[in-house]
């Protein structure tokens, strides 16, 4: 709704924040196939 009314600060926090939320994911995905791939090379 009020996006065009928004202050850039607040947009580039919120990039930054969505940024850094993405990366986390991304890391937990990268281990979770590592432990994933060490399991099933075990069993």
């Amino acid at each position: 709704m009020g996006t065009k009314h928004r202050k850039p600060n607040n947009s580039r926090r919120e990039e930054e924040k969505a940024n850094r939320v993405f990366k986390n994911i991304c890391i937990v995905l990268v281990v979770l196939a590592i432990l994933f791939i060490a399991i099933a090379l075990v069993i």
